[in-house]
């Protein structure tokens, strides 16, 4: 995957305009930022082009997916032995961390409104 390659999603193209391979609490798998495809080949009144304006975001990994390629996981390599008790603990705490993730608990700033150059 690289900037530039096209890829579809829910039966429209897009193509890649940024790649975010770090992790945040919205895009657990990192994020790419995606342009939409408007228009057709065959309209001329209607050309093909790439949508303007702030692309769309992807998770990672759905991208991935819709380009066939693997995404990379870290394989952690241990010499102490893990037990039944440890592994249902750490199974345990992936859970609550995922559960965490998918409800997107952020809250958003109101912004504030400026009326005039004297409320600044």
């Amino acid at each position: 995957m690289k900037v530039g390659d096209t890829f579809f999603f829910e039966g429209t193209e897009f193509s890649i305009k940024n790649i975010e391979t770090k992790f945040s609490r919205k895009f657990p798998t990192g994020r790419v930022d995606a342009s939409k495809f408007t228009g057709s080949h065959d309209d001329p009144e209607n050309p093909r082009t790439i949508q303007r304006g702030r692309p769309k975001m992807f998770q990672l990994s759905t991208v991935a997916e819709a380009l066939g390629e693997p995404i990379p996981t870290p394989v952690i390599k241990s010499d102490v032995e893990a037990t039944e008790k440890t592994t249902s603990a750490w199974t345990g705490i992936r859970t609550d961390v995922n559960s965490i993730l998918s409800e997107e608990k952020v809250d958003k700033p109101t912004p504030s409104i400026f009326n005039s150059a004297t409320d600044w």
